[in-house]
C-alpha cells in the first residue's frame, strides 16, 4: 500500500491510504483500470446532466468519462454505468455547467 495526497474532484473514489483488504480483492479481480482528470470528470457530469437529465457528483461521472476516452473499444458492445452520489456543492455545481460536456 502507498500513502498518497488527495488532489481531486473526485473524493468519491480516493482514499489517502487504501484498505488492505479491497486493495487485494482489486488486485485479485481487477483487469483494467482507466484514469480520467477533474476536467473530464466535470465534462462527463455535464454531459449526464443536458443528455440524460441525470445530476451525479463528478466521482459518479468516472464511469462514462472512462468510456468517453475509450469509446472505440467498446464500439458496439453493451455497456452498463452504475451512476452513483449527488452530493454536489453549488460551486461545483456550477464548475460543471462551465465545463463543455464531452458530447
Amino acid at each position: 500500500m502507498v500513502e498518497r495526497p488527495i488532489d481531486t474532484i473526485a473524493d468519491g473514489l480516493v482514499t489517502r491510504v487504501p484498505p488492505g483488504l479491497a486493495l487485494s480483492v482489486l488486485w485479485k479481480l481487477l483487469d483494467d483500470a482507466w484514469l480520467a482528470s477533474d476536467e473530464e470528470l466535470l465534462a462527463a457530469t455535464h454531459s449526464l446532466m443536458a443528455s440524460a437529465h441525470v445530476l451525479v457528483e463528478p466521482a459518479g461521472a468516472a464511469a462514462l468519462a472512462g468510456a468517453y476516452q475509450h469509446r472505440e473499444l467498446i464500439k458496439g458492445k453493451r455497456v452498463v454505468f452504475i451512476l452513483t452520489g449527488a452530493n454536489i456543492s453549488s460551486e461545483l455545481f456550477q464548475r460543471v455547467l462551465a465545463t463543455p460536456p464531452l458530447i
